[in-house]
């Protein structure tokens, strides 16, 4: 290679040598920059003086196109124009680039200047091997953070199953405890304040089982007592309403003096409080129904009282006064419950209808205490002749009161009926009302041609279709016959 350089001053001049490129190339061959750098030089036109490719360097290649050459060349005003350079003048310090290497692959790069030559000294590395370690070292740490995540979540995991499975457990037990089974237990072995709450709650456990199989076994010791008094009660009952049945008329007597009747009387509970006579007296036929307070046992009792009235007054009463007897039974029972003007601990009395036939059966006469009797004539409609408005036996009642007595004349197919107020005042239909006399009186006279057989049958279903769910809330008592 042939070297001209141009000297300033009064000896000015030309000097060329021919230099061989020979120890520059070999020079540059032998650097080893990493595994896959290299170095090369240019001259002031951008052509390969050296590369550690020998070949390369041997062909004179121009690589002045490169972004990282041109760069340099623009950065190195000096490196185009020969021997300009000032004596001691230094390269500034060199930069490192990203550029193009002849394969087109980008590549780091960092130049130096060699001004007195107007060479340009390049050192390259490939971008990819450049960055390969901070990518290896990306990629561990990477690697370490992915691993270390997963150690997390899975210590997460297995702390979270140590407390959620005897949760779930405690749960469970806890569940099937307050369902009913009281022999539940429940095994925890954690070590820690799950256990220890598992052991408390087998501790109330069995205490509350023990509790549980006493308390069991006190309502049993109880509930056998009360079965006890219930079977004697009951069996007293029974037997209560076997001795109220027996003071009521015999079915042959009844039959025997009325021939076409019913009688339709239903207790709300075992006994009743409602009662009904039918009796001789002197020529004639007493007939009589009565509705005591209350209704069960309590109303059972004043039945008897009532009855043994009405006995007592039968014979203190001439035969046709039903006035008289109606006030001689309220003075009895006034006398025998302690109820007289003077007041008394109860107040308790007898809703009485009481009328006489004639031996003819031609006259009837009729007194109520708060009773009405309802008559007709064949083919007529039913009308009411109503009671007087006192009750019988009641404190508020003057012992002497008197009841009016009222004369009718009978033929042959008259119908007459008496009744207490347990079935008008029977709580039924879509509206809830009362079954309400104007009901029974048009059932009675839209079947007025039956017998009166049929008649009660006709009553007891109406009743029970208008009753429907609701509960009977009084004993019930029609007495009706027809001459």
């Amino acid at each position: 290679m042939t070297v001209a350089m141009a000297h300033r001053g009064p000896n000015a001049g030309v000097t060329i040598a021919e230099v061989s490129l020979e120890p520059i190339r070999s020079t540059i061959a032998a650097l080893k920059i990493g595994q896959d750098g290299y170095a090369y030089v240019l001259d002031r036109a951008g052509r390969l003086i050296a590369h550690s490719d020998i070949g390369l360097g041997l062909r004179n290649t121009d690589v002045a196109a490169l972004p990282q050459v041109m760069a340099a060349r623009a950065e190195a005003p000096h490196a185009g124009a020969p021997g300009v350079s000032a004596p001691g003048e230094q390269s500034a310090t060199p930069k490192v680039t990203i550029g193009k290497g002849i394969d087109g692959q980008s590549v780091l790069s960092v130049h130096a200047a060699v001004d007195p030559l107007g060479w340009l000294v390049f050192v390259e590395v490939p971008l990819k091997a450049a960055l390969g370690p901070l990518y290896s070292s990306g990629l561990r740490t990477a690697a370490l953070l992915a691993f270390g995540l997963g150690l997390a979540a899975l210590t997460a995991l297995l702390l979270a199953r140590r407390m959620v499975v005897p949760i779930r457990v405690m749960q469970a037990g806890a569940a099937r405890f307050g369902a009913g089974e009281l022999d539940q237990r429940i095994e925890i072995h954690t070590g820690d304040e799950l256990e220890g709450l598992a052991d408390e709650f087998n501790r109330m456990a069995g205490e509350l089982q023990g509790s549980y199989a006493d308390l069991e076994r006190k309502v049993e010791e109880r509930t056998a007592e009360l079965q006890d008094a219930l079977d004697v009660i009951a069996s007293s009952i029974q037997y209560a309403s076997r001795i109220q049945r027996s003071i009521l008329p015999e079915a042959d007597l009844v039959g025997s003096t009325l021939s076409d009747y019913f009688i339709l009387w239903e207790p709300r509970d075992v006994v009743s409080g409602d009662v009904y006579w039918v009796a001789r007296w002197g020529g004639g036929v007493l007939v009589a129904v009565g509705d005591c307070t209350g209704h069960g046992v309590p109303g059972a009792f004043m039945t008897l009282i009532a009855n043994s009235a009405f006995e007592r007054a039968l014979l203190d009463v001439e035969p046709g006064a039903v006035g008289r007897l109606i006030l001689r039974m309220n003075q009895l029972i006034q006398i025998a419950l302690k109820q007289t003007a003077r007041g008394g601990e109860s107040d308790d009395g007898i809703e009485l209808g009481a009328c006489y036939l004639s031996a003819d059966h031609t006259r009837l006469t009729f007194a109520g205490a708060r009773i009405s009797l309802f008559t007709a004539p064949p083919g007529a409609a039913l009308m009411e002749i109503k009671g007087d408005k006192r009750g019988i036996g009641y404190c508020r009642t003057p012992f002497d009161q008197s009841y009016r007595e009222t004369d009718l004349p009978m033929a042959q197919g008259t119908r007459v009926y008496m009744t207490s107020d347990g079935l008008i005042d029977q709580i039924g239909g879509e509206r809830r009302r009362a079954f309400g006399q104007a009901r029974f009186l048009a059932l009675l006279n839209r079947h007025q041609d039956r017998p009166m057989a049929d008649q009660k049958n006709l009553l007891v279903n109406a009743l029970a279709d208008y009753q429907g769910p609701e509960i009977r809330r009084d004993d019930v008592l029609v007495l009706g016959f027809r001459l």
